[in-house]
């Protein structure tokens, strides 16, 4: 089906808002933003969002048991707005390990002061980004957040992601935190990204 076609269909009449929204996160979550569509339908209504952003290129490193946040974003007054949450970071570990598992890994974590991602266990409110292991050479490592809940593999039931935390608006910052956890394992980063998508 051409694009011709498409105009001729009336999409404004075929698809109702709900399924707008499904196929806007869908479009979203495959950066299909950066592919310039033409359609004029597109664009006003899969495309209408608004993105904020930090970003930092910076050498840090935490050793032994350290903690460290890395960058920081302000979502207090979007909380409620948002659709998509991408997180983009380069990292790696001392590149060596004499255990089976790894001690050093980067989280997007949700908080409002130090106390919230100033532990080693994995807290609800955060997501690994990637757990480092045997890590000589710096990746790029990403997660994108777009669903409310999931289901949980083992047990069947239903799970809420760290966008479901975001819209009740506990939480008013969203940050990239390095952790290590085991005497000798060094966690660096050398950048850091997060991308909000929201609507007004």
């Amino acid at each position: 089906m051409d694009q011709q076609d498409l105009n001729s269909l009336g999409l404004l009449g075929i698809l109702d808002v709900r399924l707008i929204y499904q196929l806007s996160k869908y479009l979203l979550v495959r950066e299909v933003l950066q592919l310039g569509l033409t359609n004029s339908f597109f664009k006003e209504y899969l495309l209408n969002f608004k993105k904020r952003e930090i970003h930092l290129e910076q050498l840090e490193q935490v050793t032994d048991d350290g903690i460290k946040l890395y960058l920081e974003l302000d979502i207090s007054d979007i909380y409620d707005k948002i659709t998509a949450i991408m997180a983009t970071v380069e990292t790696k570990d001392q590149g060596w390990a004499s255990a089976s598992y790894s001690t050093s890994w980067v989280t997007l974590t949700l908080f409002n002061n130090p106390q919230d991602y100033l532990t080693h266990g994995v807290q609800p409110f955060e997501h690994i980004i990637h757990s480092n292991y045997r890590e000589a050479k710096y990746a790029q490592r990403k997660a994108t957040i777009t669903e409310i809940m999931t289901i949980n593999d083992k047990n069947k039931q239903k799970q809420e992601t760290l966008l479901g935390i975001v819209a009740k608006g506990e939480f008013q910052k969203l940050g990239i935190v390095q952790k290590c956890q085991y005497p000798g394992w060094q966690c660096f980063m050398k950048s850091g990204k997060i991308e909000v998508w929201y609507r007004d």
